[in-house]
């Protein structure tokens, strides 16, 4: 068991590049929601062509994250859907369609036996295809410093837990403030943010390419408590 004040270690769930109807996603590796059992969780192996909400359109709004779970059969169906973050205008409905039409590696319990269960968090990023020579980049995250596992937790007994989160970054790479958008308790929160705001980014890029402020893609930090 690790000592409080200790490493934890950190995943970032960063997205996927998408088309204006057909996101492609990556899950996080080694995750899985805090009641499952120990094993493998499933994994995404194949992803249908989603369609832009037609609020978003309708709104001009160019782009969406949504951050899901899926609890997938022992065959590799979706049975259902829990969004943990939405960001409205239609993304949240449209992204939790495609994850039950998407098909799945099921997960497998410690024998190596099929089993239903939960999937790590998954981002569903959606972009709406921009006029040419309008593009954007938002800043990116690179790797994280080791973060100190939440001494609350450790108290508790609790020996994981996923925070989803967005940083505001500077045009120097540089964290101004952090969002957290969902936060499971337990100190994983604010220890979260603490490590991202120290962190360094690679900036956003206007049109020109030039380094601009902005906020980052909505991402999940993940710790897991070191065991011997």
């Amino acid at each position: 068991m690790e000592r409080p004040g200790g490493g934890a270690i950190a995943m970032l769930l960063l997205l996927m590049t998408t088309t204006a109807c057909g996101p492609t996603t990556a899950a996080m590796p080694g995750g899985s929601r805090p009641d499952a059992a120990r094993g493998r969780p499933p994994a995404i192996a194949s992803w249908t062509s989603c369609h832009f909400p037609e609020e978003a359109d309708r709104k001009g709004i160019d782009t969406g994250t949504v951050i899901l779970w899926v609890y997938v059969e022992p065959d590799g169906s979706a049975r259902s859907v829990q969004v943990l973050h939405d960001p409205g205008n239609g993304f949240g409905q449209a992204a939790a369609q495609c994850a039950m039409r998407a098909g799945y590696a099921p997960g497998k319990d410690g024998s190596g036996a099929p089993r239903a269960t939960w999937t790590p968090p998954i981002t569903v990023r959606f972009v709406r295809e921009p006029v040419k020579g309008a593009a954007r980049r938002r800043p990116r995250a690179g790797s994280w410093p080791r973060c100190p596992f939440p001494e609350e937790a450790e108290r508790n007994g609790v020996d994981q837990g996923t925070v989803v989160l967005r940083a505001y970054v500077e045009a120097d790479g540089s964290a101004r403030s952090v969002q957290v958008l969902h936060d499971p308790g337990n100190g994983f929160g604010q220890a979260a943010a603490e490590c991202a705001v120290q962190k360094r980014y690679s900036p956003g890029k206007d049109a020109t390419g030039m380094p601009l402020a902005a906020w980052t893609a909505p991402f999940a930090f993940r710790f897991v408590r070191e065991r011997p």
